[in-house]
């Protein structure tokens, strides 16, 4: 039975202007979203899913959502489910993308976009941030982190936000947290994500060092009741 679930979000910089659109890609699908401020808190969202094999879109709904206020959406194409997660913020926006064929799961994208103007804490001179021309990497070997004895036995659950230098050979060279969580599961979230292998960050099609932020979460499963 497994205690823990553990998660990833992608994190890039971005502004959040009227009718920006922002982008993630998985190495089998993209997820768009068309974001248009309204008046007060108010945000219109166009959330499309495209399948990058066969250019089938699996999903194409809108919401609106004041900010703070998440939204989920679903669509069946098939055999496929597809679930997208909004979670918006006056400083981030995040979505979790999920694609189930009956009960496997296929493919997911965790990503959020730092609203809000970040210094970089990683030195890395002549590294680029996702933007514009500047692609994201992909991760392609994860090793997921270790819920240390104490955290378990605390409860702690929650995220540590990890930043990263990935090089243009797709290996984490830097790795510096910005957000902590106790228990020695800050340590266990660089320990993990040093390990990562991606699909190198890309300019204009070619390979390049990336500064990234990585989000991993902890989050401590509730035990089943006693039959």
């Amino acid at each position: 039975m497994r205690t823990a679930i553990f998660g990833m979000i992608l994190f890039a910089s971005a502004s959040f202007a009227p009718a920006t659109t922002f982008e993630a890609r998985s190495a089998h699908h993209v997820m768009t979203i068309d974001v248009q401020p309204l008046s007060g808190d108010d945000v219109d969202y166009n959330v499309r899913v495209t399948s990058l094999e066969s250019n089938a879109v699996l999903l194409s709904q809108h919401v609106t959502r004041k900010i703070g206020f998440p939204a989920d959406l679903s669509n069946d194409v098939g055999d496929l489910h597809v679930v997208v997660h909004l979670s918006p913020g006056k400083q981030a926006l995040s979505a979790n993308l999920e694609i189930e064929q009956g009960e496997l799961l296929v493919d997911s994208i965790r990503i959020g976009w730092i609203l809000a103007p970040r210094h970089a804490h990683v030195h890395a001179p002549g590294a680029m941030r996702v933007g514009g021309d500047v692609r994201a990497p992909i991760v392609m070997h994860r090793v997921e982190p270790q819920y240390t004895e104490k955290a378990r036995k605390d409860r702690v659950s929650g995220v540590v936000i990890v930043e990263v230098l990935i090089d243009k050979t797709g290996i984490v060279r830097e790795a510096v947290v910005l957000e902590e969580l106790p228990d020695g599961l800050s340590g266990s979230a660089v320990a993990a994500v040093k390990q990562w292998v991606f699909q190198p960050g890309t300019f204009s099609g070619q390979p390049v060092d990336v500064i990234f932020n990585l989000v991993i979460n902890f989050k401590i499963d509730t035990p089943p009741a006693d039959r």
